[in-house]
């Protein structure tokens, strides 16, 4: 077996992407059931909003994928990043059902912008020495994002709605950050 490649910068910091991307993703859908009921709406309510936002965020990483391949991966992130920040934002104010359907809408697309970047940087800085350590990793950061996300959310909810979306806002202003000044195609 030859000696693995070192993963480059860009790695580490799709990775880091990653984290607080899962973190604000989950910290918002984990609990967007308990914020439905909290605001009235029913279940079924919460069914239609949920199926819809799955939908789209599952379909629209075959469409983006392509934009990336064309436009780069640091412009889609940061396309990614303009449609999450505010519609994050539109939870803080919008309380109809549908307003609140056509963010979680923008969410799910923002998110299915999101999906194959870092996946597809990971596949594109690894080699055959080090690709199955790479997405191994990268696996570990999805779910470190995953499971931090909700576990802050619910902390903060317990205090107002509002700072648990403030701090998804914030994973997501703190990724365009890192994108904008750090990530190098």
């Amino acid at each position: 077996m030859s000696k693995r490649t070192p993963f480059p910068f860009v790695f580490w910091l799709a990775n880091s992407i990653e984290i607080l991307e899962r973190f604000a993703y989950y910290g918002i859908y984990m609990g967007f059931g308990i914020y439905m009921e909290y605001l009235g709406y029913t279940r079924g309510q919460l069914g239609i909003v949920q199926s819809i936002f799955l939908l789209i965020s599952y379909v629209v990483p075959m469409i983006s994928g392509t934009f990336t391949d064309r436009f780069g991966f640091k412009k889609v992130f940061i396309i990614s990043y303009l449609a999450y920040l505010p519609a994050i934002l539109l939870l803080l104010v919008t309380k109809s059902f549908s307003g609140i359907a056509l963010t979680m809408l923008t969410i799910g697309l923002a998110a299915g912008i999101f999906k194959p970047l870092v996946s597809g940087t990971v596949r594109s800085v690894t080699d055959a020495t080090n690709k199955t350590l790479g997405f191994g990793i990268f696996y570990a950061m999805v779910n470190l994002g995953a499971t931090f996300g909700p576990l802050a959310a619910g902390k903060l909810r317990a205090i107002s709605w509002n700072h648990a979306f403030l701090a998804a806002a914030a994973a997501i202003g703190l990724m365009l950050v890192i994108t904008v000044f750090f990530y190098k195609e």
